[in-house]
């Protein structure tokens, strides 16, 4: 499984190189067990980093999240470090790099996510964890509602 994440990386590059005319960087992937799902890192060496965890999900949320954490680098590289993280510039090289469907990528990564610091709650379509402060805001009544099926987010 790791060697698809690396083959799905390398196909990336090839797409970014089209669209973009980005020349291929010496991006480094690494794998790590903690509470974070995967991240992108631009200090003395640019990397993907991924939990080890994510390869167990299916290969289309793989695909999704590795091209979430692409994207950030193609972002930073196009906009030289000036874009928002998850703005509508990142936004749109999402949907050119071929991600599905934006808002369940984020849903997918909170579903593994399953630690000691998230609390689980649920909409219509699925159920969910969410941090603990984000908990708190809910039970003093602020509202989240679920990107995919627009209902509120309710604790369990």
């Amino acid at each position: 499984m790791k060697n698809y994440l690396k083959k799905q990386v390398a196909k990336l590059h090839k797409r970014v190189k089209k669209i973009y005319s980005l020349e291929k960087q010496d991006l480094k992937i690494y794998f790590f067990e903690s509470d974070k799902i995967a991240y992108y890192k631009r200090a003395s060496e640019i990397s993907l980093n991924f939990n080890k965890n994510i390869l167990k999900l299916k290969k289309k949320h793989i695909k999704n999240i590795i091209i979430h954490e692409f994207a950030h680098y193609v972002v930073d590289h196009i906009h030289d470090f000036r874009a928002r993280p998850h703005g509508k510039e990142w936004r749109s090289v999402m949907r050119a790099l071929g991600a599905k469907e934006i808002s369940a990528t984020t849903t997918v990564m909170s579903t593994i996510q399953k630690n000691s610091n998230n609390v689980k709650c649920y909409c219509k379509c699925q159920e969910r964890y969410i941090s603990k402060n984000r908990a708190t805001r809910i039970k003093n009544g602020t509202k989240y509602i679920c990107r995919d099926c627009k209902t509120k987010l309710k604790l369990s």
